[in-house]
This record gives structure tokens, C-alpha cells and sequence, in this order.
């Protein structure tokens, strides 16, 4: 994946986390507050080049 690819999709998982970080409450805020890097990595490398977008992506439901 090319080093610009990687940073489009980098912001794209932020701004999924973030949106959702607002949204959320209790069980599922506290879950998403421990997001760590192998969440980050498994979309960023694998769902973004497969879909082109998180579109959709509900994490830690």
C-alpha cells in the first residue's frame, strides 16, 4: 500500500473512532476508550484496502 493510501486511511480510522467515541455510552464508550493498535492495524491494513472506506463499521458493538 502506497505511504499516501496508508495516511488516508489512518485519518478515516480516527474519524470512525472519534464519531463513535461521541455516540457511545457505558460498556461499549469504555471498550472503545481501550481500542489498541491491533484493532487500528486490522483495519487500516486489511479492511480499508479491501473496501476503500469504513462505511458502515459499528466498532465494539
Amino acid at each position: 500500500m502506497r505511504a499516501t493510501a496508508i495516511g488516508e486511511a489512518e485519518n478515516a480510522y480516527l474519524k470512525l473512532l472519534e464519531e463513535q467515541l461521541l455516540t457511545a455510552s457505558g460498556e461499549r464508550l469504555e471498550r472503545l476508550r481501550k481500542h489498541g493498535e491491533g484493532e487500528k492495524r486490522l483495519l487500516v491494513d486489511l479492511i480499508w484496502p479491501v473496501r476503500g472506506s469504513f462505511e458502515g463499521i459499528e466498532l465494539e458493538k
